[in-house]
């Protein structure tokens, strides 16, 4: 029965001596000449049969065990003296591991027949500095229990447990990687005037002999050695201080000053003592004697704190790593696919389903989007998780700066992944527009998720918070012309559109400040990974638009044929460029600075000579119309590229027996060229092209009927069209080539020709389309209907269109 007995009533002793160590005098106090012990309780020692609490028992348990300034101020047994007048602190200034400002006449604050002798302070009178001992008692708390922190560091992230060391002053601090690992800590101070410091002292509690990082009056931080307490402390290499860390900084965040040291190692987190000092006076004229507040203690750090690891740790970085990881399979299989299926028939996996879209593509977006779900989880597999607000925050950050570089990786005119996929630079533009599209979902959510986390006032303090703030708005400002030229293309010219887009290319670069700030601020991997991503694709493409316009070929404008009937106007321009090659059906961008200082993409058409370039371009916007006026004749201009690689002549080599072309009004501008290519492979080249205006017709026509078989070619004129008689003998040389009486449909003129294919004994075409979204449609539903009528000749779709932006209208 003793044995058991003495079983229980020894935890009930030392959670005794537990809590008396976190009060002033706990080990002291008297109730009218008893010693009581257990303060906390109606009985002076423990009893395993009576467990109720006093007065001040029950405020202390409501108050969490912390001797709080609030406690102390309060009179719990109404007798007319506070707690920290019966506990001899009067003025509620003491903190673990200091002697109490009086050690004698120490009454109980929990029953009001018991009050202190002592005489109460006179008014207005101050606590002399607090004195530090030469040990200090370690203060130990309950697993789970500490008092939960409310200071943030510069990039949003909430420390986990707060201690108050003195009225205003308080150390903050979140686990890292567990017993023997590293923690954060940060020492705040209620006001932002004069310096503030923390410091490792070698003898516990004693400030002489101890290494401190101080934050001056200025915010500069500096180590220094305390070897004195009124002199001049030389100053210390951060290899030099007592306990390695990461870093060290000086915040002002809600009106606290603080000094924020990361990643800090201590030999034995369960027993870290710490000292501090400040002052509202500088510095530099006022570190030592006794107007300086200085204190000091001892904590148990571990058991005060939830049991989890860093969130910059490695189970949250393995997410990141494997996100990236996706990203770089998805774009090398991908590419590996993309390249196999070019020189192939198609196959389900690379069939257009709608406009440029594929299964394969989708496949591609969908595991972009698991990427970026990866990156989002991450922050949650940490400490960081007990802050979910902050948790999602950082997570849409890292998604965000995940999926950053793919649009910046497809707004390559030359060498891109484009080439790498295979694909045009007119699809390219839509992945980029798609995955601009995300990047800006993302981006705009992690900002207003921080501007509700974090705060204004952090952001606005922290240059590379403020940064990522003003870049995403430079994101949206340079992106949403682009979104109102493609719904309503008169709203927002093409001129004001790209110059605008630059915007977004200034945002991007102050994104990619924002991710090495952070990286700075919290030394993490992943975040050295992502900026090195992104990075990597800002300066390729800034060496690329620098090398595209170091190569820019100057020009003059040596005629103008203006192609004007009744349904229309176009404009023909030859432009003298000696040495300027291109390739069948690439394109550039042509600048006219008498015009505007902006370069429009057109296709090049070849000149009668070598040294010339043809453009023949529909005058709908304010860059064109002015190209129809006689004045631009002898203007100087300049040709940007080429750019682009249709698949006709590659896909012609490898697989396909021949080429159908589904062309709508000026969209023959390539096919100029590339019926010619076609002609050189020896293959079968079909042409379906409706348009309206007959001058176009009649300016296009002696270059198609020298390689196309009027056999295999419709033209229908659906404009107010001359009779189809006056093309014969009127300068053609095929009168084949004129245009039919014969209104057809694309999709029943397509499956004939696939008919004709399948007689031939023919396998596989390719069809290549330019034209505006209506006739687009109709050739898909071509392809639609000939699979089903002739399945055994496998047809692949190749789309351009007029607009290098998707279209919403």
């Amino acid at each position: 029965r003793r044995f058991v007995l003495a079983l229980v009533l020894l935890p009930l002793a030392q959670s005794y001596e537990y809590f008396e160590d976190l009060m002033p005098n706990g080990r002291n106090v008297m109730r009218n000449g008893v010693a009581w012990t257990a303060v906390g309780h109606n009985t002076p020692v423990e009893s395993p049969t009576d467990l109720t609490k006093n007065l001040f028992g029950l405020a202390w348990k409501a108050n969490g065990y912390i001797w709080t300034r609030d406690l102390c101020n309060a009179d719990s047994d109404a007798d007319g003296q506070s707690n920290g007048m019966e506990l001899g602190d009067p003025f509620c200034k003491w903190v673990s591991g200091q002697v109490p400002f009086r050690t004698t006449a120490i009454s109980h604050p929990g029953f009001a027949d018991s009050k202190s002798t002592a005489p109460v302070p006179a008014a207005g009178a101050t606590a002399p500095p607090p004195v530090l001992v030469q040990t200090t008692t370690t203060t130990t708390l309950p697993a789970g229990t500490c008092r939960a922190s409310d200071v943030k560091d510069t990039s949003g992230w909430k420390f986990e447990c707060m201690v108050e060391m003195v009225a205003g002053v308080s150390l903050h601090w979140r686990m890292l990687d567990g017993d023997g690992g590293k923690v954060d800590l940060a020492l705040a101070k209620g006001s932002t005037a004069g310096w503030l410091s923390l410091g490792f002292p070698k003898t516990p509690g004693v400030m002489l002999d101890s290494h401190a990082v101080v934050s001056k009056s200025s915010g500069e931080i500096v180590l220094v050695d305390l070897n004195n307490l009124v002199g001049a402390f030389p100053t210390l290499a951060t290899s030099g201080m007592r306990v390695p860390f990461a870093g060290a900084e000086a915040a002002t965040i809600n009106g606290k000053r603080l000094i924020i040291m990361k990643k800090v190692q201590f030999p034995d987190l369960r027993k870290v003592s710490v000292i501090y000092g400040l002052s509202d006076s500088p510095w530099e004229t006022q570190h030592g004697g006794t107007s300086a507040s200085r204190g000091g203690t001892t904590l148990d750090l571990v058991s005060g704190s939830s049991s989890a690891d860093d969130a910059e740790n490695e189970g949250t970085d393995i997410l990141v790593y494997i996100a990236v990881a996706g990203m770089l399979l998805i774009v090398l299989l991908g590419a590996w696919l993309t390249q196999c299926a070019s020189k192939r028939p198609p196959a389900f996996w690379t069939t257009q389903v709608y406009g440029s879209v594929t299964p394969l593509g989708m496949l591609g977006f969908l595991g972009v989007l698991v990427c970026c779900a990866l990156a989002v989880a991450a922050p949650f597999n940490s400490v960081a998780a007990a802050d979910t607000a902050y948790s999602i925050t950082l997570g849409l950050g890292l998604a965000t700066a995940l999926v950053a570089s793919v649009p910046i990786w497809f707004a390559f005119l030359k060498a891109g992944l484009h080439n790498v996929f295979g694909i045009s630079r007119e699809i390219a533009w839509r992945v980029h527009a798609v995955f601009g599209a995300l990047f800006l979902v993302l981006g705009t959510t992690h900002g207003i998720a921080a501007l509700t986390t974090i705060g204004i006032d952090i952001i606005g303090a922290e240059p590379h918070l403020l940064a990522g703030l003003i870049g995403m708005v430079l994101v949206l400002l340079g992106v949403l012309p682009a979104l109102a030229h493609s719904i309503a293309p008169q709203a927002v010219r093409y001129d004001m559109f790209k110059l605008l887009h630059y915007l977004a290319c200034a945002g991007y670069a102050l994104g990619f400040l924002h991710v090495l700030g952070q990286l700075v601020h919290l030394v993490s991997g992943r975040l050295a990974l992502l900026m090195a991503v992104n990075g990597i694709a800002l300066l390729a493409w800034v060496a690329q638009r620098v090398a595209t316009m170091l190569s820019t070929k100057k020009g003059q404008i040596t005629r103008v044929d203006v192609l004007n009937d009744t349904s229309s106007v176009h404009v023909a321009l030859t432009v003298r460029c000696p040495g300027f090659d291109f390739a069948p059906g690439q394109w550039a961008r042509l600048s006219v600075p008498a015009v505007g200082v902006v370069g429009h993409p057109f296709t090049l058409v070849p000149g009668e000579d070598p040294d010339s370039v043809c453009f023949i371009v529909k005058g709908e916007g304010s860059f064109t119309t002015s190209l129809m006026h006689s004045t631009v004749k002898d203007s100087r201009v300049r040709l940007e590229g080429p750019y682009g690689a249709p698949p006709v002549v590659r896909a012609l080599a490898t697989w396909a027996d021949s080429v159908i072309f589904v062309i709508g009004g000026v969209g023959i501008t390539p096919v100029l060229s590339l019926s010619q290519a076609a002609r050189a492979t020896g293959k079968d080249a079909f042409l379906f092209w409706s348009l309206r205006s007959a001058k176009l017709f009649r300016h296009c026509t002696p270059r198609l009927s020298a390689v196309l078989d009027a056999t295999r070619t419709h033209v229908q004129l659906t404009g107010d069209a001359e009779s189809p008689q006056v093309w014969v003998g009127d300068g053609v040389e095929d009168p084949g080539l004129v245009p039919s009486k014969d209104r057809r449909s694309p999709a029943v003129w397509m499956s004939q020709a696939v008919g004709q294919l399948e007689e031939a004994g023919k396998s596989s075409a390719l069809v290549f389309f330019c034209g505006p979204p209506g006739l687009a449609k109709a050739a898909r539903d071509g392809i639609a209907r000939a699979a089903k009528e002739h399945p055994h000749v496998s047809l692949r779709l190749h789309e351009e269109a007029f607009r290098f932006i998707p279209s919403y209208r």
